[in-house]
């Protein structure tokens, strides 16, 4: 889990990444404002602590896995079978896992596919939130021309 959580948060710093660079596109050519470029770079950042926390999780989720199975901390696995894959719990181990209704319930809390969905949902409000705000004032500076134009106080 710690691998994909990994993942999806460096293609949430990628996706910051290009609004960044898109926001400050259209900033030098007039099309936004510099609070726009301020609001991309925030979340920029807020995108490289995710990754930075998703690593290191991903590194306290191998120290764990190394102590239960009894080998040095530093060691590194490849989760495709190999060590993994013959791991035998001890019989204490597997008289905890009989509880099934506790189970599901840390599974339902740690599955990978509900945790990156939570994500994803996550980086598309922010998406939304920056869109929204690249919006409006565009619509207010449309409405104030018509207004000129028209000469009449519409949305005042």
């Amino acid at each position: 889990m710690a691998q994909e959580l990994l993942g999806v948060q460096k293609q949430r710093l990628k996706l910051a990444e290009k609004q960044l660079d898109t926001a400050k596109t259209n900033f030098e050519v007039g099309l936004r404002i510099r609070t726009d470029v301020l609001r991309a770079e925030l979340t920029r950042s807020s995108a490289m602590r995710d990754v930075i926390s998703a690593e290191i999780a991903q590194e306290r989720a191998q120290s764990a896995l190394n102590k239960e199975l009894g080998v040095p901390l530093d060691q590194r696995h490849v989760f495709e079978g190999g060590q993994l894959a013959g791991y035998n719990p001890s019989t204490s181990k597997l008289e905890q896992l009989k509880n099934y209704s506790t189970l599901f319930e840390i599974a339902e809390e740690n599955h990978p596919s509900i945790r990156i969905a939570e994500l994803l949902v996550k980086q598309r409000k922010e998406s939304v939130n920056i869109a929204r705000g690249e919006f409006l004032p565009r619509f207010k500076r449309w409405i104030d021309r018509l207004a000129r134009e028209w000469g009449s106080p519409v949305g005042r």
